[in-house]
This record gives C-alpha cells, sequence and structure tokens, in this order.
C-alpha cells in the first residue's frame, strides 16, 4: 500500500474507535505526528478550511501576478 492509502485507513480505524492513535499508527506503520496532523485537519469545521483555501488561492493569485508582472518587465 502506498503511504497516503496508510494514512487514510489509520484515520478511519481511529476515526470509528476500532484503535487508539498508537496502534492505528503501528499498525499501518505511519508516524503519530503524521496521524495527529491528519485527524486534526479533517476534524476542522469546514469554514476553518474554507477561510484557509481562500488564503492559499489569493496568495497564488497574487504569486501569479507578480510573475506576469516580472515577466512582462523582462519582455520590453
Amino acid at each position: 500500500m502506498s503511504k497516503q492509502i496508510d494514512l487514510h485507513e489509520a484515520m478511519l480505524s481511529v476515526m470509528i474507535g476500532e484503535t487508539s492513535l498508537s496502534q492505528a499508527a503501528n499498525k499501518y506503520q505511519v508516524s503519530k505526528r503524521s496521524l495527529y496532523s491528519a485527524l486534526r485537519f479533517a476534524k476542522q469545521a469546514p469554514e476553518q478550511r474554507q477561510q484557509h483555501l481562500q488564503r492559499v488561492k489569493e496568495q497564488l493569485m497574487a504569486n501569479i501576478a507578480n510573475i506576469d508582472s516580472r515577466l512582462a518587465q523582462q519582455t520590453v
């Protein structure tokens, strides 16, 4: 299995109460830290995720605009 699939399996195992975080990390050979972080992100309120994604989108758009202006200056 890939590490991503292992992480998802471990997350599900913890979320449904099948295993503890430590047991799932050992069983699926993922780090406890990665598993904990993934679970925290999954449990965040949807609006927090949406706000985060909006900030990322705004930053990407600003980066693209910056690159465009640099390219325009170079071609002049």
